[in-house]
Parts: structure tokens; sequence; C-alpha cells
């Protein structure tokens, strides 16, 4: 019984663990290299860290920030990649 127990206990424990999600945004999203090659894989990751949801634990504020340095990133390789095309 104290081993069904303790596996129990250790699963919940695990689990909840697992949940978490801090939605840290790397700082090198500030410094990505102008890589026009892989545009469209810069890209599509860029979108997909646009569609994250805020973190439990991450302020309104710096959910915005993180939101708008993005976007940025986003407008910047379309910016320069379109126009060495």
């Amino acid at each position: 019984m104290l081993k069904i127990a303790t596996t129990v206990i250790t699963l919940s424990l695990l689990s909840g663990c697992a949940v978490y999600n801090d939605r840290s945004i790397p700082s090198a999203i500030t410094s990505m290299p102008r890589d026009c090659a892989n545009e469209r894989a810069i890209l599509d990751w860029l979108d997909y860290q646009a569609a994250q949801e805020r973190g439990m634990f991450t302020s309104k504020e710096v959910y915005e920030q993180d939101q708008r340095a993005i976007k940025y990133q986003q407008w910047r390789f379309k910016y320069i990649c379109n126009s060495a095309n």
C-alpha cells in the first residue's frame, strides 16, 4: 500500500511540473542573423513563438514586450529578405 501511495504522489508531482509554461523568449531573438536562405523556417518559428500564451508567472508587461520583439523580427526578416530578391 505504501508503495502505491508513493508512486501516485511521485507521478502527481512530476505531472504538475510538466504543465508549467514560463514562455520565456530567448534573448537571442533580438540578435538573430539575417539568414534569408532559412527565412521560411525562421518565420515559422517566430509565428509559433507569437502564438504562445502568456506564462503563468509572466507579467503582462513582459509578455507584451516579448510580443513586440517577435513582431519586429518578423517584419525585419520580411523587409530584408524581400528587398534582396
